[in-house]
């Protein structure tokens, strides 16, 4: 058989087990806990969020089978082609104070950003592992984000493999608020409004090489520069 027509039936197999499988939450990936934030350097805060691999989902598409050929062949110990996009919201304190004698809503201070990274191989781990972004402190500061560190408003979290989406639970974060359909608004402004900001918050190997997940590569590992 032609190895691109093997490739391709490969390929849409695992798809075929991403779709069908991805709608259980936290089968081939979770989040382990919440973002961690902490001040890297006087100019950087560093956003760190846990998650866990859980299952391979060309293994999950092969059902036991070994691989007939070398288009088929994986290493079931990595995933290739892993992205996770991550929003965070802050509030604007500093022209909160600014217009308190104004009738705006809470939700006009409200600022949004967006990163995102893929990887091009990570290794399965049991542990957690954990994905970092970077955040300025000059922004922070200047828009008064928090008295000693970042308090985000909220947060929410995408995860990917082979471009399909993967079912995860606990992806958004909004304060007080639980109900799905707050929740979903929340992301949807997080998503339509974070290009406002592009580049602000920034994958944290793109400023320090180390900050990589043990056993992994990223895509644009240099940020592209």
């Amino acid at each position: 058989m032609n190895p691109a027509k093997v490739y391709s039936i490969l390929f849409l197999t695992t798809l075929f087990a991403l779709n069908s499988t991805s709608a259980r939450e936290d089968f081939f990936a979770k989040i382990s806990g919440e973002p961690k934030i902490s001040l890297e350097t006087p100019s950087w805060f560093r956003i760190s969020l846990p998650f866990s691999l859980l299952n391979h989902p060309s293994q999950v598409a092969l059902a036991g089978r070994k691989p007939q050929n070398l288009e088929q062949a994986f290493n079931p110990d990595f995933v290739d082609n892993f992205k996770i996009r991550f929003f965070v919201c802050f509030s604007n304190n500093f022209n909160k104070k600014v217009f308190r004698s104004n009738n705006y809503q809470e939700a006009n201070f409200y600022e949004y950003y967006g990163s995102e990274v893929e990887f091009s191989t990570i290794k399965i781990q049991r542990s957690v592992q954990y994905v970092n972004f970077l955040f300025p402190t000059s922004i922070a500061e200047r828009n008064e984000y928090g008295r000693n560190n970042l308090e985000p408003v909220g947060y929410a979290v995408e995860f990917y493999i082979d471009g399909a989406p993967l079912e995860i639970s606990n992806s958004i974060y909004f304060g007080r608020y639980k109900e799905e359909e707050t929740l979903a608004k929340f992301k949807q402004m997080a998503m339509d409004n974070s290009s406002k900001n592009k580049g602000i918050l920034t994958p944290a190997h793109y400023i320090f090489p180390n900050l990589v997940p043990p056993g992994s590569h990223f895509k644009n590992a240099n940020g592209g520069r």
